[in-house]
């Protein structure tokens, strides 16, 4: 089927490729996508086959993708839900109110989600718990961080002023151990790498974001600049 998706047409597009190849700057270069490539490939006969196959590969991502952010949401709440019961309980006794500030905010962060129900960018949650749990590990609670997450020890060399070198082992946070949907996502996003394409479909958005870009007036990013709210 993408053989017959650029059949009769591969002279052309071997021609459009030499010159986006060698263009100078960038617009030449995306006015090339934008007015050859995309167009060439749309008036093939098969192009509508073709695109069906995009539009199930991009189905499937987002629905993979959704479901990761509700289990990544759930698991993020719980976490933070069982630092705070934690760091006020009995046995521990602990008192360090900016750490408990902190969770407090990241505790309202996400009851604010949950209210305007609106998924805020990937794992953002989680990156303010790291940030806690580093300085859990600051205060020697190492036995509390370890339950949330995974400690190495790499090796490390510092050369001192005599020329020679000495060995430091540092220790330092990994990975939660408590949230496995969240390396899940971030694989899941690479998707959108490109540098590395892995789906046609993908590429196919790219090149389908160029074109629109490119065909869209400038008044309609400034007026849309103004319309855009965000939920904090």
């Amino acid at each position: 089927m993408y053989r017959q998706l650029l059949r009769g047409q591969l002279k052309a597009l071997g021609h459009y490729a030499d010159d986006l190849l060698s263009a100078k700057t960038d617009f030449e270069f995306f006015y090339g996508i934008a007015h050859y490539v995309v167009p060439l490939i749309k008036s093939s006969d098969a192009f509508c086959e073709v695109l069906k196959l995009y539009e199930k590969g991009k189905e499937a991502y987002f629905k993979r993708y959704t479901q990761l952010k509700e289990s990544l949401f759930i698991e993020e709440e719980k976490v933070c839900e069982s630092l705070i019961m934690l760091l006020e309980s009995d046995d521990l006794s602990f008192n360090d109110e900016k750490i408990k500030a902190h969770l407090l905010s990241i505790k309202n962060t996400i009851l604010r989600r949950k209210r305007h129900a609106i998924l805020q960018y990937d794992g953002e949650i989680s990156r303010q718990l790291y940030c806690v749990l580093e300085e859990l590990f600051e205060l020697g609670l190492v036995n509390v961080v370890k339950q949330y997450a995974s400690i190495t020890l790499p090796d490390e060399h510092l050369q001192n002023t005599e020329g020679s070198r000495e060995e430091i082992r540092k220790p330092f946070i990994k990975r939660f151990t408590c949230i496995p949907s969240l390396p899940q996502l971030y694989e899941l996003n690479a998707t959108w790498d490109e540098r590395k394409v892995l789906y046609s479909w993908v590429s196919w958005e790219w090149l389908s974001l160029i074109e629109w870009c490119w065909n869209t007036p400038f008044s309609f990013f400034s007026e849309a600049r103004g319309t855009v709210k965000f939920f904090v």
